[in-house]
């Protein structure tokens, strides 16, 4: 089991310092409630470890499979061995963002005595609890899909392209990208940077900014599909 490698061990570490960011940058009180502060531990530096737990957790897993001849032998062709890469680097990063997210909404909600107010969200008339678990589904598709597509980068190029992406996406995050835009109420304004996806915006409603970031995610896994098409046209066998 690759999360039971001593290389491994980087990847805790990174979770561990995403999860207890909260303790050390933590002004909660029950006023704000648990999914307001939720919400601003994930738009902190704690979310900025967490992608780079992904990130570093990927490469392992690409390292590890393609230097094990055991797991090259079980496939035949290129395609079904990367077919279960992908399938395990799913599988691995659900693990890690779940146990993220619920550690980070434990301990501030430990810091809120347990109190489970749920104060109005900003804009479109929902409660910080609704945006909340929005903002966790989106971002885990969102990990999701940068994690498949640097691995099919890695496969048809080289790791230094999917490296540069995680590294682009990271330091943008961290570096607090952000453009002041106004309202977004048409298309105009759709983001094009899969950075602003982790930020928040004001939509002109719930509703739109949903769909606009469903649109985005359709967007990726289509970029997926062609990255994977190319990789299976290129008939790649496995050499020992």
């Amino acid at each position: 089991m690759v999360m039971k490698s001593k290389s491994y061990i980087i990847v805790y570490l990174l979770v561990l310092a995403s999860c207890f960011y909260p303790v050390l940058d933590l002004q909660t009180s029950i006023i704000d409630g648990v999914f307001f502060r939720g919400l601003d531990v994930l738009l902190s530096p704690a979310f900025y470890f967490l992608l780079l737990a992904i990130c570093v957790s990927t490469f392992i897993i690409i390292k590890e499979y393609n230097e094990s001849k055991f797991v090259i032998m079980r496939f035949k062709t290129k395609e079904k061995y990367i077919e279960e890469l992908i399938k395990i680097i799913i599988i691995v990063n659900t693990i890690i963002i779940i146990v993220t997210f619920l550690l980070i909404f434990l301990i501030i909600w430990s810091f809120c005595l347990f109190e489970l107010r749920n104060r109005a969200y900003h804009y479109y008339g929902i409660t910080f609890r609704t945006y909340y678990l929005f903002y966790m589904i989106k971002s885990y598709f969102l990990i999701q899909c940068i994690s498949i597509i640097s691995v099919l980068l890695s496969q048809l190029t080289n790791k230094i392209i999917s490296t540069a992406l995680y590294l682009y996406i990271c330091m943008s995050y961290f570096s607090g990208a952000y453009t002041e835009i106004g309202v977004i109420s048409s298309f105009n304004k759709f983001r094009i940077s899969i950075v602003d996806y982790f930020n928040i915006y004001q939509y002109s409603s719930f509703e739109l900014e949903i769909l606009y970031t469903s649109i985005y995610i359709l967007i990726l896994v289509i970029i997926i599909n062609i990255l994977y098409e190319i990789l299976k046209r290129k008939h790649i066998e496995i050499k020992l």
